[in-house]
């Protein structure tokens, strides 16, 4: 018994190009995520130029709580155009 169904990749008669949107999508997805999750500031600083004052913390964490939901919403996107 598998964790997925089985993949339905020889069944799919519909467009190629809805595939790489997808996986384009997912990668679009991702790299916003890595930003939030992985610099310093999550971005706000060093990409956005927002100057957080005395609620540094806050923000950041915002960003960081905005790009570990990328991250899960970009990793689901490219599994479903990877395995199907």
């Amino acid at each position: 018994m598998s964790l997925f169904p089985p993949s339905t990749n020889a069944q799919y008669l519909g467009a190629r190009s809805s595939v790489w949107f997808l996986g384009l999508s997912a990668v679009l997805t991702l790299v916003p995520g890595l930003i939030h999750s992985f610099l310093p500031d999550g971005g706000a600083g060093v990409i956005g130029g927002l100057n957080m004052g005395d609620r540094r913390d806050m923000v950041i964490s915002l960003f960081r709580w905005e790009g570990a939901t990328q991250l899960a919403l970009g990793m689901g996107l490219l599994m479903v155009a990877l395995r199907y």
